[in-house]
């Protein structure tokens, strides 16, 4: 509980705020909270006596406070993408976690890579990028076959957002290439290659095409 109100008390500093955000990297607060969010994605390995509440809401306080930190600040992206890719990042968005998670997750990695050209091209071109956007395809497939709620799709839908930004930046900058053939190279239980190669060009990128 403290840890979870530590978390929102910088969340709330870090708000639009640029000094507040300068000063928790200053203060070196930036390798705390990636530690935070490591811990946060070991709490659902085992029992713990922790709710399951209250692990989700330290979960989404800490992605909340690493999303406002990075909000228009280039020099907290590259801390937390030099310290926090690919784990913990990447963590969150494959890991059995709720939608809202990745969503979050997917803002705060589309945040740290649109002033960062090198770390946006060594995404492009790692294996980690298939694994993103296999990961969201595989989550469209399901939300399409299966039954889920309101929120669900609402969360979902976010989720798409900030994907398909992530994709308009990759594309914009020529890399649409190594994306695609990153994509292609995985394969998903859910969905075969074609349909999520289909769903990556005709959803995902539809509006560079037009």
């Amino acid at each position: 509980l403290c840890t979870t109100e530590a978390c929102r008390l910088l969340r709330n500093m870090c708000a639009g705020c640029k000094v507040a955000q300068d000063r928790v990297r200053a203060c070196s607060g930036l390798p705390l909270i990636l530690n935070v969010l490591r811990i946060c994605c070991s709490l659902y390995s085992k029992p713990n006596g922790i709710s399951l509440e209250s692990k989700q809401a330290l979960h989404r306080t800490c992605l909340q406070t690493i999303g406002n930190a990075v909000a228009s600040n280039p020099e907290n992206g590259e801390v937390i993408l030099a310290d926090g890719w690919p784990a913990p990042i990447l963590d969150v968005i494959v890991g059995e976690l709720p939608i809202e998670l990745k969503a979050i997750t997917l803002m705060i990695l589309y945040n740290c890579l649109l002033k960062s050209p090198a770390h946006l091209k060594e995404f492009s071109y790692s294996g980690e990028c298939g694994v993103v956007l296999e990961t969201v395809l595989t989550l469209t497939h399901k939300m399409r076959v299966g039954p889920c709620s309101e929120s669900q799709l609402n969360r979902m839908q976010d989720v798409l957002i900030w994907t398909e930004l992530l994709v308009h930046l990759v594309i914009v900058n020529g890399y649409f290439i190594p994306m695609h053939q990153h994509l292609a190279t995985r394969r998903s239980s859910e969905a075969s290659e074609s349909e999520l190669t289909e769903t990556l060009l005709l959803y995902l990128v539809e509006d560079l095409c037009s």
